[in-house]
């Protein structure tokens, strides 16, 4: 897994240069890492140094989403929305990101809660992982003092500052550019010295009415807050990973005990389950520190709730890999006793690169082929491959003398956690649809052809549905499909080698949602 930086932006200032950022990703539908490299600071025409900053600042306010295990990013359809969206529309989604972005509620919170005007150097120290490396704040007596002492003051102003005052003052900028906050001056004194800075800010009545959404008033009203497991620590500070790790399973914990009070016995039993440690002290400092990130954990006594709605974007953990390799041996042992026709040595490599992810997908495309050409029968073409535009592969069945037949368009995806089918994988196939339905038609002479996904497990909720809906919509041919688990395909292979009945099989194929084993009847 890329030890990669999301969550705290530096150096992009300007919201409008969002939207030009997610036409381009709606051009390349998802882009691996180096493959941003260039792209984005060309569309805004500057330099290089952008491809990194907005691509954070693009990520954090939840446009486009990190795909861990192909170290790839995806425009979310709210990123599709913003992409395509009038100023009006532009604004409010603006709003919205912004306000599920937890750094910037945690400065409308400090905005909102003080009655004179904040300079950058003072929402620094309560903002984040404080006293961490990664974290540093200049300081607003130091600040102070190198102002009172200089003789050229504008160079004080525009240089000193360090990573945390910076973080703070770009989230300031946003809050200024919605209209939530405006700038403001404030006399900085300490001691007998004195100083002050363009960057201070005060919250406005919009700023106010920005917060106040953002907490709520019932739970179905409140706005679900994002967080990267990137964000819980800089990659500077010593032990990192397992910082990030143990505060995304205080957050886990937290997020699946919606509501009720935890203790620290609760998150140390939690915490070993999952091959990580925390002491009482390291517990109050993570809560604390949460807090300043800008999420609403309340704490009563010597327990602590989470009071808000989390989106939480963390990696597969050790103890899970794990946890699937026992998933994946528990599938492989069930339909090592259901099939008697397939080979048990094809059943564990095929499963196994199943839930690879990105490190055996080509295998997994590979082994899909063989499972449908070879072992269910159909006649096929090995297309796609990793980056390609086309479908994994291309089968078709046609009956000797008869003008029936069929078509179907492969796509075979190897994910650990599951798949589900995104904006991104969603295009995918409507392109597929439209470019090779006429392909199977002209070359194989087929009358109608179907699409069908074939994936370790499905994970989706109703997106199969949604995107069957949207197909018969959008085409004036027949087209229906498919999502299927890698066990259950491996079922219809086993059926299929018994008694052969395409006709039967095709029904099952066009069922256009997930294929469920009790639908597997081919006889």
């Amino acid at each position: 897994m890329a030890n990669k930086s999301f969550g705290w932006i530096q150096d992009a200032g300007k919201l409008s240069s969002l939207k030009p950022i997610l036409r381009e990703f709606i051009k390349y539908e998802f882009m691996s890492s180096s493959e941003t490299h260039g792209i984005i600071s060309e569309s805004l025409g500057i330099g290089r140094w952008a491809d990194e900053t907005y691509l954070r600042f693009a990520e954090a306010l939840g446009f486009i989403e990190y795909d861990r295990e192909y170290d790839e990013f995806i425009i979310s359809e709210i990123g599709k929305k913003l992409a395509n969206s009038n100023e009006t529309e532009e604004h409010n989604l603006l709003s919205l990101t912004l306000l599920s972005y937890p750094p910037a509620c945690r400065v409308l919170e400090l905005l909102r809660n003080s009655d004179a005007p904040l300079s950058k150097f003072e929402i620094a120290q309560k903002l984040g992982f404080t006293d961490e490396a990664g974290f540093p704040t200049f300081g607003l007596n130091n600040f102070i003092i190198a102002y009172h002492m200089a003789i050229d003051k504008n160079k004080i102003k525009s240089n000193k500052e360090s990573t945390l005052d910076k973080y703070a003052r770009m989230i300031a900028g946003y809050l200024v550019q919605m209209g939530w906050a405006t700038k403001a001056s404030k006399k900085l004194i300490y001691e007998d010295y004195e100083a002050e800075t363009p960057h201070t800010f005060q919250i406005t009545t919009s700023g106010i009415q920005a917060y106040t959404r953002s907490v709520g008033t019932s739970t179905s009203q409140k706005i679900i807050k994002n967080i990267s497991y990137e964000m819980l620590a800089s990659k500077k500070q010593a032990g990192s990973m397992l910082l990030r790790k143990r505060r995304a399973l205080i957050l886990e914990l937290m997020n699946k005990r919606k509501g009720k009070l935890l203790e620290y016995s609760d998150v140390q039993t939690y915490l070993h389950k999952n091959d990580s440690d925390i002491t009482p002290s390291d517990l109050n400092d993570d809560i604390s520190k949460l807090q300043n990130v800008g999420l609403r954990i309340e704490q009563i006594g010597s327990t602590f709730v989470l009071s808000e709605k989390i989106n939480l974007n963390i990696p597969i953990f050790t103890t899970q890999n794990k946890k699937i390799k026992k998933e994946i041996q528990s599938i492989v042992d069930e339909l090592k006793a259901k099939t008697t026709q397939i080979d048990d040595g094809f059943i564990d490599k095929i499963v196994t690169e199943a839930f690879s992810g990105r490190d055996k997908c080509k295998e997994f495309e590979d082994s899909v082929f063989e499972l449908y050409n070879n072992l269910i029968g159909f006649n096929g073409i090995k297309l796609g491959g990793i980056g390609n535009r086309e479908p994994d592969s291309l089968f078709w069945y046609k009956v000797e003398d008869n003008s029936d037949g069929y078509g179907l368009i492969v796509d075979a995806k190897a994910y650990s956690k599951g798949f589900k089918i995104n904006t991104t994988s969603a295009r995918q196939m409507n392109d597929y649809i439209y470019q090779f339905t006429n392909k199977l038609q002209l070359d194989h002479n087929v009358n109608r052809s179907h699409y069908h996904w074939v994936t370790s497990k499905y994970s989706g909720n109703g997106d199969i549905e949604d995107f069957a809906n949207n197909v018969r919509s959008m085409y004036s041919f027949e087209s229906k499909g498919s999502i299927i688990s890698i066990a259950n395909s491996i079922i219809i292979a086993d059926s299929m080698k018994k008694e052969r009945n395409f006709n039967n099989l095709e029904k099952i194929l066009t069922i256009e949602r997930e294929i469920l084993e009790s639908d597997i009847r081919i006889s």
